[in-house]
């Protein structure tokens, strides 16, 4: 499965980074369904940002600020790296994003070497 999750993994970030939150929350929950325990936590961290990002873009703020906290919440213990991405840069894009309103949404990325 770990081969698996890695390929979802990152077909998820190549969408998430290209603005596609929905699709990429589609890849991720793939994953999800075939995972359990901290790796299952992870992605539904995962998902649970990307689906309020599709909010967002939606224009649906009703649930946008829950989904936010709920995935945050789930990425924290993954702090600062997790499968070669920077969970801790995600969780302070996200929350400075949010202090803002403005601007363009968080990205994943790799870490700097």
């Amino acid at each position: 499965m770990q081969a698996d999750l890695l390929v979802h993994l990152d077909r998820g970030v190549v969408l998430f980074n290209d603005r596609r939150f929905f699709e990429a929350h589609e890849v991720w929950e793939e994953a999800w369904r075939r995972t359990d325990g901290d790796e299952a936590r992870f992605l539904q961290g995962l998902i649970q940002v990307a689906a309020a990002l599709v909010k967002w873009q939606r224009g649906q703020s009703r649930g946008m600020t829950d989904l936010f906290a709920k995935g945050c919440e789930k990425l924290t213990p993954f702090r600062p790296v997790h499968h070669g991405l920077d969970v801790a840069a995600l969780l302070d894009a996200v929350a400075a994003w949010r202090a803002a309103s403005a601007g363009e949404p968080p990205a994943l990325r790799r870490p700097e070497p």
